[in-house]
């Protein structure tokens, strides 16, 4: 937990970075104290610029570039160094949902309307979609349309 941030970082020394999908899920989930949740949804949803395009999520705010360090060597802007994901939707609307239940609506509208431009994809960014046709990004999209 970086306490001046008010976020949980994705690790201790390589990668020290705020992960959006680690946090959204901390709440989500229930694991965070009352504060950090708080502290966290505030973060996600004032920021959401930072994180969200297309109506999906990537794994670090924007201002924070890319992965300090990887497995595997990869481009810039695409899969996990900067692509943007449908799946960690699934604990992000909810987070969003309970804050502010109108930026939930419109980006939960903007990934499908992007589906319905581009298709489902395991990961998408400009000019960039990796795997078409991914079915988690599908089913967790539409269970989001389902629930009450």
């Amino acid at each position: 937990w970086d306490e001046d941030l008010g976020l949980f970082l994705a690790a201790d020394i390589d990668c020290r970075q705020p992960d959006i999908w680690g946090n959204a899920y901390a709440v989500a989930i229930g694991v965070a104290t009352e504060r950090q949740s708080a502290s966290i949804t505030d973060y996600l949803v004032n920021h959401s610029d930072e994180f969200e395009r297309y109506g999906q999520i990537r794994h670090l705010p924007v201002s924070e570039g890319y992965w300090d360090k990887l497995w595997k060597p990869m481009e810039e802007e695409t899969f996990q160094n900067g692509a943007y994901w449908a799946l960690p939707l699934a604990w992000v609307i909810p987070v969003f949902a309970d804050s502010d239940p109108e930026l939930a609506g419109n980006i939960l509208r903007r990934a499908i309307s992007d589906f319905k431009e581009r298709g489902m994809h395991e990961c998408v960014n400009t000019g960039y979609g990796k795997v078409p046709k991914f079915v988690v990004s599908a089913s967790v999209v539409y269970g989001l349309t389902r629930k009450p």
